[in-house]
């Protein structure tokens, strides 16, 4: 019989990966979607204190492919969303807006 396991998470790190491993060992096939927004890539250029904060989610930081099984594929879906990281807007970000 032929397992497959699929997995939405928001990275391929930590606890995350280390599931996916264990499981990977006693299935044929892991599929991990991760979800990715392109602006966290610009955070490194702005000088915004609320970006320092989005470099957290670009691809280097989402995904961690050391030691990944053969029988483990990770997707990452990129998508663009303004608020880099998924939250409501406050603070910093409110003021470099111009919104109260």
């Amino acid at each position: 019989m032929v397992l497959k396991v699929l997995a939405i998470a928001p990275f391929y790190k930590f606890f995350v990966k280390d599931l996916t491993e264990a499981i990977a060992k006693h299935i044929s096939n892991v599929e991990v979607f991760i979800h990715h927004n392109y602006l966290s890539e610009l955070a490194r250029f702005l000088p915004f204190p609320y970006f320092r904060h989005v470099e957290m989610y670009s691809k280097r930081n989402l995904v961690d492919l050391k030691n990944k099984p053969e029988n483990v594929n990770v997707n990452v879906l990129s998508i663009f969303y303004f608020v880099p990281d998924g939250r409501k807007l406050r603070g910093s970000m409110r003021e470099f807006l111009g919104s109260a």
